[in-house]
């Protein structure tokens, strides 16, 4: 988490006056201090509210889960910038090699809402830092920007929608942006690396899944065979 929005601090810190902290937040030792492993956003409001102590659990060090906890928590916030949670999405895929399904079940998150916040890193590493440090923007305004690969037109819509406040069909509509005029769409392909390796395993074949550029949530599995022999072995397996 990069961002902390003022406006969400201060009403966090006017529940913490009336309330309290409800929740403890996790901290880990660290020497003579204790570093937070979760619950950030609570002890800056509280800092805010000008309480003096809070609640705390105090976690065994264990560096690999603890930094799990921690993204695990902010993945789960609402109000997450959409390129942070995708960051978080793919840091915790990549960083502890899990498929989208476990972190699916890690997080309580549905797949589909994962699948589709990670395509948002499709998009152009420098655009995406510049997005990162904007806090009202909406996933679905990413995710429009998809719609072209051309840097500059992608530029031009995110200023219509954040500072002009078209929604995002009108700003790519005045830009006359459309997959159908053969912009493609990319996908992670990363996302369907367990997938891919469950039908290897399956077929002892490679496999490859492809989304498709013309329909939304449509594509294609593409499974090799090198020889007549072998594609009637993997139709065997069908049987």
């Amino acid at each position: 988490r990069k961002i902390f929005n003022e406006n969400k601090l201060e009403e966090l810190a006017n529940s913490i006056k009336m309330f309290g902290v409800l929740q403890p937040i996790i901290v880990e030792p660290n020497g003579d201090y204790y570093t937070i492993v979760a619950g950030e956003r609570r002890w800056r409001a509280s800092k805010l509210a000008g309480q003096k102590t809070i609640p705390a659990i105090i976690s065994k060090k264990n560096d690999s889960k603890n930094a799990q906890i921690s993204i695990i928590e902010n993945l789960q916030r609402e109000d997450l910038n959409p390129v942070e949670k995708a960051r978080g999405f793919n840091n915790l895929m990549k960083e502890y090699n899990l498929t989208g399904k476990e972190v699916s079940e890690l997080t309580g998150i549905n797949f589909s809402s994962i699948f589709n916040s990670l395509k948002i890193l499709n998009l152009n590493n420098e655009l995406l830092d510049e997005m990162q440090n904007m806090p009202n923007l909406s996933e679905q305004a990413c995710l429009a920007l998809l719609e072209t690969d051309n840097l500059d037109l992608q530029r031009e819509a995110l200023i219509l929608i954040t500072e002009k406040g078209l929604s995002a069909t009108e700003a790519l509509k005045r830009l006359k942006l459309s997959s159908k005029k053969g912009n493609k769409i990319q996908t992670n392909s990363y996302l369907f690396t367990d997938l891919e390796n469950k039908f290897e395993e399956y077929f002892g074949n490679k496999v490859k899944i492809k989304l498709s550029n013309a329909k939304k949530n449509s594509g294609k599995i593409i499974i090799n065979y090198s020889s007549q022999e072998d594609l009637e072995r993997m139709m065997g397996l069908l049987d």
